[in-house]
């Protein structure tokens, strides 16, 4: 009989010789591809068996080759595992066996992962002293929640949706000069000055829709798109917004930077609706757009992405979170806009 291993520690005494296959690497390319990204999600984008899947991770696991930790909670069992690369020898076997050109496989974000130590987190005298990355690991667990609904969704749309770009992360950081905004107080409005201050600039992602069916010239929709935990202050929210309204319409810095001439929509997650309510009039504010509410603002919450529903697997019935039983939620009308209150879709 197998020995069950241990959950929360590598068993590198098992010796286990693995004979690499596709899903090997599709698991290990998925990661990279992903930077953290949650088990669930994991197991839907790579197909197949899910034991299968689980079974090849665990050895993967105990190779070394990948890494995992789990957040703590006050009350009950451990999370899922969150997956991670701090091993060259991943993207090693992905130039080898999976022909990635290696100038495309990013050794810094390996050495990042190792820096962090993300796994000291089931260490429970180590996790003590991790507390303050949880906030950055929930951010960026959001924004691959979001990718993952991407891809998923595409996938049953039936080569109707094609996910044709993402891009998140440093790659994406910029600076930009922007007037500074001053208040005439004899005509009450809002003026730019020409006082300049530099701006960073700093998308979560930015991705690119394929729609086939479109006319010619309207195939390629392009949005960026920010997690919002709910933690930044109003005004923080404020100079953020006036600076992409900047980037994107004033300096149309978006034909230089990223070879288009037009962007969809800034797309924002956000906790609850209050908080979308309170994000919206910032958006609207004459020091983000001027005189009139820019349409370039859409908002969502995150609930209707981690409300669970009822779904039959064999003989159980489980609650399963929407954005594992139904991605293409993300294509629906559930984005509202801070120039009106049209719920608006990203295939519209």
């Amino acid at each position: 009989m197998n020995k069950r291993r241990p959950k929360f520690r590598r068993v590198p005494e098992l010796e286990i010789k693995l004979r690499l296959t596709q899903r090997d690497l599709c698991m290990i390319a998925v990661i990279k591809r992903y930077g953290l990204i949650s088990t669930s999600l994991l197991v839907r984008l790579v197909g197949g068996n899910e034991d299968v899947t689980y079974r090849r991770l665990r050895n993967l696991y105990d190779l070394g080759l990948v890494n995992r930790f789990s957040l703590p909670r006050t009350v009950g069992p451990p999370g899922e595992f969150i997956y991670y690369l701090d091993n060259a020898k991943a993207l090693d076997l992905l130039h080898e066996h999976g022909g990635i050109p290696a100038e495309r496989l990013d050794r810094e974000a390996i050495w990042r992962n190792r820096e962090k130590a993300y796994a000291d987190l089931l260490d429970p005298v180590k996790a003590q002293y991790r507390l303050g990355s949880l906030f950055f690991i929930q951010h960026e667990l959001t924004i691959s929640r979001l990718h993952a609904m991407l891809e998923l969704g595409c996938q049953r749309s039936e080569g109707r949706i094609r996910l044709a770009e993402w891009r998140q992360g440093p790659e994406l950081w910029n600076r930009i000069g922007v007037p500074k905004m001053l208040y005439d107080n004899e005509r009450r409005v809002w003026v730019e000055s020409d006082e300049v201050h530099m701006m960073s600039h700093r998308p979560d992602a930015y991705f690119t829709l394929h729609l086939p069916g479109n006319p010619d010239g309207q195939q390629h929709v392009h949005f960026f798109y920010e997690a919002d935990r709910g933690t930044t202050s109003t005004e923080t929210a404020r100079l953020k917004f006036r600076t992409y309204f900047h980037f994107i319409v004033r300096a149309k810095k978006i034909r230089e930077d990223y070879d288009v001439r037009r962007v969809r929509a800034v797309l924002v997650e956000t906790t609850d609706k209050r908080r979308v309510e309170d994000l919206r009039a910032v958006a609207r504010h004459p020091t983000v757009c001027r005189e009139t509410a820019s349409p370039l603002f859409w908002f969502t919450i995150s609930p209707l992405f981690t409300k669970t529903q009822k779904v039959e697997e064999g003989s159980r019935v489980r609650d399963v979170p929407h954005h594992l039983a139904r991605p293409e939620v993300v294509f629906d009308k559930i984005w509202l806009p801070a120039s009106h209150n049209t719920f608006c879709s990203l295939l519209d």
